[in-house]
């Protein structure tokens, strides 16, 4: 059987790509760093809101407070995190594990890609996976 490759596919097949590449590039000391500091920034801003709310009145100064702390709260961890990690690995093996989590990644965009009716419709990757998924009786 034929099938055209569509849009959606070029375009997972770039971010699976650019996954990659930024994982051989960041390392995987980036990666931690990045999600690392976004947990801990969200988790920041959700405790300092009640605290915010109680002392200031206007919105626009509740939400830039709110943005201003969860930036700095993600800017000390990232960097403490990302200098702890690379400290305990060398240059090559960062590198390593950042390219095999960037494939992981990719891989794990189209594995959710396949679940998504719309993404099934519009992608052939996204499909075939689908029926591979369907067909290895993997319990949705």
């Amino acid at each position: 059987m034929s099938h055209s490759i569509e849009i959606a596919d070029y375009v997972l097949l770039a971010l699976s790509c650019f996954f990659v590449i930024l994982g051989v590039f960041r390392g995987v000391s980036g990666f931690f760093s990045l999600v690392s500091g976004s947990i801990v920034s969200f988790a920041s801003s959700v405790f300092l809101w009640p605290v915010i709310c109680g002392r200031f009145a206007s919105p626009w100064v509740r939400a830039a407070l709110i943005i201003l702390a969860a930036l700095v709260v993600f800017g000390l961890v990232r960097v403490v995190v990302g200098r702890v990690v690379s400290r305990l690995l060398s240059q090559p093996a960062d590198s390593i594990f950042g390219l095999v989590l960037g494939a992981a990644l990719g891989a794990l965009l189209i594995y959710v890609a396949a679940g998504i009716p719309v993404a099934r419709e519009y992608s052939v990757i996204a499909r075939e996976v689908s029926r591979l998924i369907e067909a290895n009786g993997d319990a949705r």
